[in-house]
């Protein structure tokens, strides 16, 4: 199941390297489930430590801590996963850790538990900052959907730079898209956040630096240990990018991104609207939830079904045949057609980007892993989104 990523810490690929080792010594089996628990840190046991190359070294408390912590007596221990004694509200870091490694294809996540893939093991046998250590991270990150996606967007320019104000990550954010709840008109929060989005893009930039796909255009001429270096500070400002070697290949072939958003995660987390009193907002988002996921699905699955049979979606014939059901996609008619414009960007976050041709046809660049992508979503909203293709 493929999330969407909003924590900085697993943008070190250092620090995904030592915990794909720490998995593989604890779980050698590959085919050997185990849980998110298992792999946060826990001094009075086998844990990340023993493979991080990171630690610094307090010579005054005599112990070694993760660079990450501002405390080196924080019983969290390491930022990447925090520790079993931490507390059940920073438990989201090693979750949000795992999401990621699923995205990359080095773990994989489902219901009954995690386990180590083969491209995980390899990765962990690889020495840190090689060139077979980038090789390999490459791989992994074209599993991803959201680096798919942020490559298609780079693409698009046909550029050999970019800024990164230029890019968007995260959820589509569809304007002042509303419904009236109890004779009051509520705004309804679909979009991603712009933290959210910072720190999901500022990940992905780290990413595709140890890929190798890009450079801040201020250390392009720099060497891989130079720009690991930079990827590890915990925190990155430079904004101008130039590409190295860009995977143009993934756009010029039958390629599938193995790693899309599944159907649960099309829709963000509404946690934080209620940490932040916004009561009656996320009540309403949450009614409509379905919705938002459904139509977001109908959009990524037309295009993967396009991609496959070598066709153009047409984009407004498309939307007219959500329209006709209403109970599945259609939140408010009036402004549906006007909110699908801006929810075709879900197509980026999930993993097959697109461009745009004449008369409103959308050329999908990529395939995508539909296995991956209906995991748990409604037959009979996948037959009503199938129907189109069949008029």
């Amino acid at each position: 199941m493929a999330y969407l990523v909003n924590r900085n810490p697993p943008a070190r690929a250092q620090c995904l390297h030592a915990l794909c080792k720490l998995s593989g010594e604890k779980f050698p089996d590959r085919c050997e489930k185990f849980q998110i628990k298992d792999i946060k840190y826990d001094p009075s046991a086998l844990n990340i430590f023993k493979h991080c190359q990171n630690l610094l070294v307090d010579e005054d408390l005599g112990l070694s801590y993760c660079p990450y912590k501002e405390n080196p007596l924080s019983e969290a221990g390491c930022s990447l996963t925090n520790g079993v004694e931490e507390d059940s509200t920073k438990s989201k870091e090693a979750s949000n850790t795992v999401n990621s490694l699923h995205s990359l294809g080095l773990f994989t996540r489902e219901k009954n538990g995690i386990n180590l893939t083969e491209l995980g093991k390899k990765f962990a046998e690889t020495e840190i900052n090689t060139d077979e250590f980038s090789r390999v991270f490459r791989d992994a990150a074209l599993n991803s959907g959201l680096m798919v996606g942020f490559l298609g967007q780079i693409f698009n320019e046909q550029n050999q730079s970019f800024s990164t104000s230029d890019i968007y990550v995260g959820y589509p954010n569809t304007g002042q898209e509303k419904m009236l709840v109890n004779g009051e008109t509520i705004v309804i929060s679909s979009g991603s956040e712009k933290d959210s989005n910072t720190r999901t893009k500022s990940c992905l930039l780290a990413w595709g630096v140890t890929a190798g796909f890009f450079a801040p255009k201020a250390l392009a001429k720099k060497d891989l240990n130079t720009l690991q270096d930079y990827i590890s500070k915990k925190s990155r400002n430079l904004q101008d990018y130039v590409l190295k070697d860009f995977p143009y290949e993934i756009f010029e072939s039958g390629f599938i991104t193995a790693r899309p958003l599944d159907y649960k995660n099309l829709t963000k987390s509404t946690k934080a609207l209620r940490e932040r009193n916004q009561d009656e907002i996320r009540n309403a988002t949450l009614s409509v939830e379905p919705k938002i996921r459904n139509r977001r699905l109908a959009i990524i699955l037309a295009l993967s079904i396009c991609f496959k049979k070598n066709l153009q979606l047409n984009y407004a014939t498309f939307i007219n045949h959500l329209a006709k059901y209403e109970d599945f996609f259609v939140i408010n008619k009036k402004s549906f057609e006007e909110i699908m414009l801006d929810e075709i960007k879900i197509s980026f976050v999930a993993g097959i980007p697109y461009r745009l041709a004449e008369n409103f046809m959308v050329v999908p660049l990529v395939g995508i892993n539909e296995n991956e992508l209906l995991i748990d979503a409604p037959a009979d909203v996948v037959k009503a989104i199938n129907e189109y293709f069949n008029e």
